[in-house]
């Protein structure tokens, strides 16, 4: 019998998208370029409001738990996200709504998001979003380029599991 080789590259897919019946239909994304300490782009949301929220995973993996937590919001309790799992022969989707009760953003100020993943056989990737919350009617939502995904990808070394690297891809 042939032993399979572990797995020492992940790529993840966050796609996120405002739910049904949203004023808001498509979310952007802005470069801020190195004024912020998590990172230069800045994904705009509307506080307040569900999300769809999935994780494309490749090669196909299995998630064991999920976790939301703010890193810089005082007082935010990590939050368990229910998962609903489909897999193929190339990935695996993991999906899931999210309520953001956010705190709308004030000037020069952006939320340290992280969706945590236990991957089963490769270990804990943590998924970073910088992102600034804004009430729904604000203009300023539109501002930038639309969102498709963002692209993450972890490499695991005989000790650890790192973020290799991201990258925004905004839609036509």
């Amino acid at each position: 019998m042939q032993s399979v080789a572990p797995v020492n590259q992940l790529r993840v897919l966050l796609e996120l998208a405002p739910a049904p019946g949203m004023r808001v239909k498509q979310l952007c994304y802005k470069n801020d370029g190195g004024r912020f300490d998590q990172a230069n782009t800045t994904l705009k949301l509307v506080n307040r409001a569900d999300y769809h929220v999935s994780f494309d995973c490749t090669p196909p993996s299995t998630v064991e738990l999920a976790e939301l937590r703010i890193t810089n919001l005082p007082g935010h309790t990590p939050l368990q996200l229910p998962l609903e799992s489909r897999q193929d022969s190339g990935s695996s989707c993991h999906a899931c709504t999210w309520r953001a009760e956010l705190p709308t953003s004030k000037k020069n100020t952006r939320l340290n998001i992280e969706f945590d993943l236990n991957i089963q056989e490769f270990g804990c990737v943590t998924v970073p979003v910088q992102a600034k919350a804004y009430e729904e009617w604000d203009k300023a939502l539109a501002h930038g380029s639309r969102l498709r995904y963002v692209q993450y990808i972890f490499k695991r070394t005989s000790d650890c599991v790192v973020l290799a690297s991201s990258a925004y891809f905004g839609l036509p």
